[in-house]
């Protein structure tokens, strides 16, 4: 693109994706870099090429991302490292980058450091809930922050409230999903899952998909407490945790604890999420802290399972209150083992919760969101007028 050009037709808009990290020890990923599987390939490289640079060191998503045409560049800083921002000073320059797309709470500072210092457009993205610190630095760079993106109007009220951005640069744009990917597993995936973890064909499963944790607490530990009472009542049912994660260990010491060791499965870290939910009957989401807008919610919308699902952050949002799944009080015990047994017992009852739960992830198509997307870019690089930080390229 012409410097002083306005037009975004002049060549394509120039994106650097910052991220903190692409995932944990062990291969395991999170919500974020899922994000980037999902939107990388789908740019229109005549009109947007992305470029992805990770703070932190090597990742294994990266050759998968390399494979899906977006090559990624390890900083391989350690956490507070300053050289990290040499780095992407260096790096917007050498790329000649329109627009710094940030994700991740030290991307988000060192981001808008950056664009400040280079004069680029910059946008950050909140994929999940935290406080910036400290505050009058948040303050110094929302001017400098030429849009908020957010994955939910929960987050989208945190961006205006702590992040101090206005309330015109703030945004929400829900987490896209490949909706036919999970509306269409692999016609034996039922059987085969069920088969592979030993799962009787009339057992009820119960997954819950997510990272194996409690700091942040992601709630498996209450769900196995949970279960256990579960298991008191006239159903036959098993629990499966899919991922993996720091508390996996104390996680099957509690089940054992329990005496229903026999009846929870860990399947670890899996690339055939489709196939999981064909096998299972619901999808329970136990986060005790608050989600953002999670795909573990949305994802099983798309395989029209059932989701009951911790009232706490977006989660409630993308539930649409409880009118496209079943919110619950984890602490409330009694009550969540009531939910799950109406479900395995009147599987109905839901019935009109899934329709809905469809109508509205189906639409949270990857294409849309590349769409809005490109309408954030275009804007924000012809907007010379706009107070947030550098002037047009």
């Amino acid at each position: 693109m012409n410097k002083n050009s306005k037009s975004p037709t002049k060549r394509p808009i120039r994106v650097l994706f910052v991220d903190d990290h692409l995932g944990f020890p062990g291969g395991v990923v999170h919500g974020c870099t899922t994000y980037h599987l999902n939107i990388q390939p789908a740019f229109d490289r005549s009109r947007v090429i992305p470029f992805m640079a990770i703070l932190r060191p090597y990742h294994p998503a990266a050759k998968a991302l390399a494979e899906l045409g977006t090559d990624v560049i390890f900083f391989s800083r350690e956490k507070w490292d300053p050289r990290a921002l040499v780095d992407l000073i260096k790096l917007i320059h050498k790329l000649d980058i329109d627009v710094v797309h940030a994700n991740g709470s030290k991307s988000h500072l060192l981001g808008r450091i950056a664009a400040m210092f280079t004069k680029t457009k910059v946008i950050i993205h909140l994929h999940f809930d935290y406080k910036p610190r400290p505050f009058w630095l948040s303050r110094i760079l929302a001017k400098k922050t030429a849009k908020a993106i957010t994955v939910s109007n929960v987050l989208r009220q945190q961006a205006v409230d702590d992040f101090a951005i206005p309330a015109e640069r703030a945004q929400t744009i829900y987490n896209p999903i490949d909706v036919a990917r999970f509306a269409n597993p692999a016609v034996d995936a039922r059987s085969r899952i069920r088969q592979e973890f030993e799962l009787g064909e009339t057992q009820s499963v119960i997954t819950v998909c997510s990272r194996i944790t409690t700091q942040p607490d992601k709630g498996q530990l209450a769900s196995i407490r949970m279960f256990a009472k579960l298991c008191e009542r006239p159903v036959d049912a098993v629990l499966m945790f899919v991922g993996d994660g720091p508390a996996r260990s104390e996680c099957e010491k509690l089940a054992q604890t329990l005496g229903v060791e026999d009846r929870v499965r860990f399947a670890g870290q899996r690339n055939d999420m489709p196939d999981i939910l064909a096998a299972a009957d619901i999808q329970l989401v136990p986060s005790m802290c608050d989600e953002a807008f999670g795909y573990v919610a949305i994802e099983p919308m798309c395989a029209k399972r059932p989701v009951i699902a911790s009232n706490l952050g977006g989660t409630g949002e993308a539930l649409g209150n409880g009118e496209r799944g079943f919110l619950v009080n984890m602490k409330d015990v009694d009550s969540v083992v009531d939910v799950c047994e109406r479900l395995i017992t009147q599987p109905d009852i839901a019935e009109e919760k899934i329709e809905r739960a469809w109508d509205f992830a189906s639409k949270l198509t990857i294409d849309v969101h590349i769409k809005q997307l490109y309408d954030v870019y275009d804007d924000i690089v012809t907007n010379s007028s706009s107070n947030a930080i550098g002037n047009t390229k």
